[in-house]
């Protein structure tokens, strides 16, 4: 029998431990220039992975720029999220999924909500969750591999409400877990479900979690959805595991649909849309 040591699915969780831990120190940089350069969710600001601030390198020695701080994390793909100089980290450890809150600037826990899990990765990778956590007025917002999305007080870690999309919506698990990072726009949070009847998209209202509407029979893809303007009108954008969809944020109602697939079955979307 190999060694744990000897095994590539422990080498590669070494691996995705000590990405994280580089990810928590560049999430870092960025609450430390200020406010501006705050990054509450999956691919920043503006959530298409650009850093609206001066030019990273100018503040760094030639050698580099040096750690801070640093924190051993556990398995999962999520990057971390940072505003109001608090870094939120989304990670497994053991058979809990734990969202964890720190001081950006020292690195010194602030809280910590952990719940069980139970998710197993059918091909051997990563056990932990894969959607980044989104902050959005005081509130974050982290979607769980099994499909478990979590709203709790960015002050304290209190749970406000919390959503199973497998129990509620009949969301399946898909190749490699349920991996949509939650969009906050307006009033509501969005997530690519892939649920049964009716339940492919979902709009929660992100105080209460009340759904506000819900929109088409397709399964989800590993793409997060985006919002922008198309031709001055306000519309949130999804590619599921069929379509790519633009849906009215208030209503649900398509403004457009056109399919978009992978032709082997065994293939996914992954990439999130830009307008």
């Amino acid at each position: 029998m190999k060694s744990k040591a000897a095994h590539p699915q422990y080498s590669r969780n070494q691996t995705f431990r000590t990405i994280n831990s580089f990810l928590a120190i560049l999430a870092l940089v960025f609450a430390l220039i200020g406010h501006a350069s705050d990054w509450p969710q999956f691919l920043g600001p503006t959530r298409n992975g650009i850093y609206p601030g001066n030019d990273l390198a100018l503040e760094w020695p030639k050698e580099g720029p040096l750690p801070v701080w640093q924190k051993k994390v556990g398995q999962g793909f999520s990057g971390p999220a940072v505003s109001e100089g608090k870094l939120v980290l989304f990670h497994r450890v053991d058979d809990k999924e734990i969202i964890e809150c720190l001081e950006s600037s020292t690195g010194k826990s602030l809280w910590s909500f952990d719940y069980p899990t139970g998710y197993h990765d059918d091909f051997g990778f990563d056990e932990g969750p894969r959607a980044t956590p989104a902050i959005d007025e005081g509130r974050v917002y982290a979607y769980g591999a099994e499909g478990v999305l979590h709203c709790l007080d960015l002050g304290t870690g209190k749970k406000l409400w919390s959503m199973d999309a497998r129990k509620d919506f009949q969301a399946q698990k898909g190749f490699f877990g349920i991996a949509c990072s939650p969009l906050v726009d307006g009033n509501s949070v969005f997530l690519d479900v892939g649920g049964r009847n009716g339940a492919g998209i979902v709009a929660f209202d992100k105080s209460s979690g009340k759904v506000r509407w819900r929109a088409t029979d397709d399964e989800a893809s590993y793409s997060s959805p985006i919002s922008g303007k198309i031709n001055d009108r306000s519309c949130i954008i999804f590619l599921t595991r069929a379509n790519l969809i633009a849906t009215d944020p208030n209503s649900g109602k398509i403004i457009f649909l056109a399919p978009f697939r992978p032709p082997i079955r065994t293939s996914v979307s992954a990439a999130t849309p830009l307008i």
